[in-house]
């Protein structure tokens, strides 16, 4: 008899952008969908974004719920935002703005569609203002009209860009940025415009053709910094998300890996530069009546100073992938509609071995499936603990404790990482205050009653070693 193919994935990792097959039942899924939802119903009527943070451990499925956002919100019928998603792959705002205008979603025909949309929104309300009959107005909404209506002297063309223009202005962003910005529908200089909002370096030539003298990342200085980079990389994508609201067009933005962002590497300057920077792109974007979604792990969220988490929508980030028993059960049995299933026990086992990670336990699932060939009621605890080694969950969850006991150690003094403390045994973290070693910390595994012993061994010649001085 053949054995039936594994509907568990070795893997279980998501490229953003890649099909996704989801569970969608799930508590916190349904609170971030119901953020967007809320969005994009009550987008016309009012005045502001906002930002909602995702939290959660590596494996919890942060990408998976940005991706399953995406493929939501592309279908809705009533709404058409523009989705863009950048994944932090640095510390730098200017090349996370690189990836959001190299976005399929920001083309310079999308960007001239939106300078187009909002130049006939100005003159339909300039025709209505001068009481033109209601048929006239109706003629506006086609960018061909638009031209026969200029032609005809029914409308001003600069009068409107001027006004448009400083709606912008008026909407807090850089004049000098709206001007280039606005020159994108002109023929012969909308390709450079488009490379120089994209962040690309022009010559002096291009730059002079515009009537700029610097490139984008350097138009507020000549001696630039890292920091002043950063600011300008938020203004031009802030002057984006204005053209997308007079434009009355709704804007979601996606920040994926918001731990690589906020990795100052232990520059405390740097860190306060990234809090003051990050409460910035949260409240300039959510002014511009954006929808703006960050995702990272616990201690990109517990990095931040007090001040920044309260702009968010509810305060506090959403946490996922932290799945109760009942939650591990629903999502297991939902890959094995079609197969033998997992005993009551066996789920809960698998629940406790996963820390309620959903990656891990689909994980632990998969291993577990090949072992019993697909008969899931002969699974045992034994066939589940070694599928987590083969996993890696524990070790996974391990490397988190220790990464958030060190955010607080760090704290207190200085922090020296695995030291010696005989043949077998290793102290996890020591802390050195003031010249001298004052508190260790060790982390123990008891998976099974095999290393429940190991573990009470360890703890016995560690004693001693403490006892003799760290």
């Amino acid at each position: 008899m053949e054995k039936p193919s594994n509907p568990f994935h070795p893997q279980a990792v998501v490229t953003y952008g890649s099909p996704i097959v989801t569970y969608e039942n799930l508590l916190y899924m349904d609170t971030v969908l119901n953020e967007m939802n809320n969005y994009l119903i009550n987008y016309a009527s009012k005045d502001s974004g906002k930002a909602v943070g995702i939290k959660g451990a590596h494996g919890s499925g942060k990408t998976h719920i940005l991706s399953w956002l995406a493929q939501k919100a592309a279908s809705l019928e009533t709404s058409d935002p523009t989705i863009l998603y950048a994944k932090a792959d640095s510390t730098k705002f200017f090349a996370l703005y690189k990836q959001y205008t190299s976005n399929e979603n920001l083309r310079r025909e999308s960007l001239e569609d939106l300078i187009w949309i909002s130049l006939r929104k100005r003159a339909k309300n300039h025709l209505e203002r001068a009481k033109v009959t209601e048929e006239l107005s109706d003629e506006i909404d086609s960018e061909e009209n638009y031209q026969k209506l200029i032609k005809e002297g029914e409308i001003d063309p600069e009068e409107l860009m001027g006004s448009l223009q400083k709606l912008l202005v008026d909407s807090k962003v850089p004049d000098e940025i709206i001007s280039v910005l606005l020159q994108l529908i002109n023929p012969e200089l909308g390709s450079i415009v488009f490379n120089w909002i994209s962040g690309r370096d022009l010559d002096k030539e291009s730059l002079s053709d515009l009537g700029v003298e610097y490139n984008l990342r350097e138009i507020s200085t000549n001696n630039e910094t890292e920091t002043e980079t950063d600011y300008i990389a938020i203004n031009a994508l802030e002057t984006l998300a204005a053209l997308h609201q007079v434009a009355e067009k709704p804007l979601i933005i996606f920040l994926d890996q918001f731990e690589v962002l906020m990795n100052s590497q232990g520059n405390p300057s740097r860190l306060e530069s990234l809090n003051s920077l990050i409460k910035k792109f949260i409240e300039n974007l959510s002014r511009q009546k954006t929808l703006l979604i960050i995702a990272g792990n616990h201690l990109s969220w517990d990095n931040l100073r007090r001040d920044v988490t309260p702009r968010l929508h509810n305060r506090e980030p959403i946490l996922v992938g932290n799945l109760d028993s009942k939650e591990t059960k629903a999502l297991i049995n939902s890959y094995t509609k079609n197969t033998d299933r997992f005993s009551k026990e066996s789920i809960k086992d698998i629940h406790r071995l996963s820390g309620g990670i959903p990656r891990e336990v689909i994980r632990i699932c998969y291993y577990a499936y090949e072992q019993v060939k697909g008969i899931l009621k002969n699974t045992d605890q034994d066939i589940l603990i070694e599928s987590s080694k083969k996993s890696g969950p524990i070790d996974d969850q391990l490397n988190l404790l220790l990464n958030q006991a060190d955010a607080v150690l760090k704290k207190y003094g200085q922090v020296i990482n695995e030291v010696s403390a005989g043949d077998n045994s290793t102290i996890d973290r020591v802390v050195n205050i003031n010249g001298k070693n004052q508190l260790a910390l060790v982390v123990l595994k008891a998976t099974d009653k095999i290393s429940e012993v190991d573990s009470a061994e360890k703890v016995k010649e560690i004693n001693k070693f403490i006892e003799v001085g760290i």
